[in-house]
């Protein structure tokens, strides 16, 4: 469960704009998770594509 506070910093700094910073947090919880949760995967995913739209 180390994952769930990186997890949750990165949804909530990605709804404040923050895009860098939360790909950053959503890393560490895929890291800390293993890979295990796919909703936390795919909040880096989501992040990942939505850094890579707005280049």
């Amino acid at each position: 469960n180390w994952f769930k506070p990186h997890w949750a910093l990165a949804r909530l700094l990605a709804q404040s704009g923050r895009t860098a910073e939360a790909l950053v947090e959503a890393r560490l919880a895929v890291d800390c998770d293993g890979s295990k949760d796919a909703e936390v995967v795919a909040t880096l995913r989501d992040l990942q594509a939505n850094s890579t739209a707005r280049r």
